[in-house]
């Protein structure tokens, strides 16, 4: 199997059925855990230069737009660092106000992005689905 930049791909919890639309949710307070256990391979984005600039300067953001800054500056967003990809966009992972988690890719997924991801969605009692449909056990399934 070949994940990229153009594939979906999340990890919902194991009770969920994508056919019916019917997602588990993930244990908000796990995500925040997993990545604090995790900070070699990932930084929150309240924590980059991009995010500490973003919060610097909140007064400047437009009252309609300011309730979804803010809830990416709260432990919902985090860029991969340089041990996983060489560029922290490369691989952004997001806890989504549904519950589930969606993780956006730049370039084609490597086995030591696949294997902290396996990682996560085992520690959140969670799936990783490509594209709806197929489901990632493990890493062998990568091309």
């Amino acid at each position: 199997m070949k994940i990229g930049r153009n594939d979906n791909i999340k990890i919902v919890g194991m009770k969920s059925d994508l056919k019916s639309n019917s997602i588990e949710k993930i244990d908000y307070l796990k995500w925040i855990e997993f990545i604090e256990f995790n900070k070699d391979y990932f930084v929150w984005y309240e924590n980059t230069e991009e995010g500490k600039h973003v919060l610097e300067n909140i007064t400047k953001v437009p009252d309609w737009a300011k309730e979804r800054v803010l809830y990416n500056l709260n432990k919902t967003t985090v860029y991969s660092t340089n041990k996983i990809v060489e560029n922290q966009h490369d691989l952004v992972v997001r806890y989504l106000e549904n519950g589930s988690i969606k993780i956006d890719i730049e370039k084609k997924m490597k086995k030591e992005v696949a294997k902290i991801l396996l990682e996560m969605a085992n520690y959140l009692e969670g799936e990783l689905i490509i594209n709806e449909r197929k489901k990632l056990e493990n890493i062998e399934q990568l091309n």
